[in-house]
């Protein structure tokens, strides 16, 4: 006895359009990363440090910055120097170390001046240098 029933099975519609289109968004995006690690541009880091804000301590003044990455590519060990002046002549240097930021990100970090009350205009920050991580 043999069974004559139609044992074929036919996909709905919908599932040939959703798996065409996820087929084209998977090929696009393996495209444009191909294309990125081809020919994209990768900056090096472009490390920028600004004051955020100064807040009076009991001991003196707490001097926020910020370092922000307007690079492609992420620095290591980062190294940020203030210099406090105090009627013309440099009064204290300070000295923080960042130790990753990564490309397009910023990071925060403070430094101490004890004893004195600071304005903004009074310190000047500088990025000493980073390491490819």
């Amino acid at each position: 006895m043999t069974d004559h029933r139609d044992h074929t099975f036919r996909r709905p519609n919908i599932e040939w359009v959703f798996g065409m289109l996820s087929a084209l968004l998977v090929a696009g995006l393996a495209g444009f990363l191909a294309y990125q690690a081809a020919f994209g541009e990768d900056r090096p880091p472009d490390l920028a440090a600004t004051i955020e804000r100064l807040e009076r301590s009991g001991n003196g003044t707490l001097v926020m910055v910020v370092v922000a990455n307007h690079g492609d590519a992420a620095a290591a060990d980062v190294g940020l120097e203030a210099v406090v002046t105090a009627g013309g002549t440099i009064a204290m240097r300070k000295e923080i170390r960042f130790d990753y930021v990564a490309a397009r990100a910023i990071r925060r970090g403070a430094f101490v001046v004890e004893g004195q009350d600071v304005e903004a205009g009074d310190v000047a920050l500088r990025v000493h240098g980073y390491a490819e991580p």
